[in-house]
């Protein structure tokens, strides 16, 4: 299955859905973690609505230092995804 997945498809996707956040997640806005409804994603999938839920839970929990690793992490995906979506 991974053999037929085309990799620029799965950075152009990422990005599609990252990029109206850019500059959000640039400025580290952390609000953005726990205010955002995410309904532009979820669509109302249950699943998905209780993951993200689990997601804010967890964010609120965590330290200074895992917070800023995983800005670090969550900022390099968007430059990355940008710069090979913008190639």
């Amino acid at each position: 299955m991974f053999r037929r997945t085309n990799p620029s498809f799965v950075v152009q996707t990422t990005w599609t859905h990252i990029s109206k956040f850019e500059e959000v997640l640039r400025t580290r806005d952390e609000t953005f973690f726990v205010q955002h409804e995410y309904k532009e994603i979820t669509d109302g999938d249950p699943p998905l609505e209780q993951t993200i839920t689990k997601l804010k839970g967890l964010w609120t929990s965590l330290d200074s230092t895992n917070k800023a690793v995983v800005w670090d992490y969550v900022n390099n995906i968007c430059r990355l995804a940008k710069a090979c979506s913008e190639a």
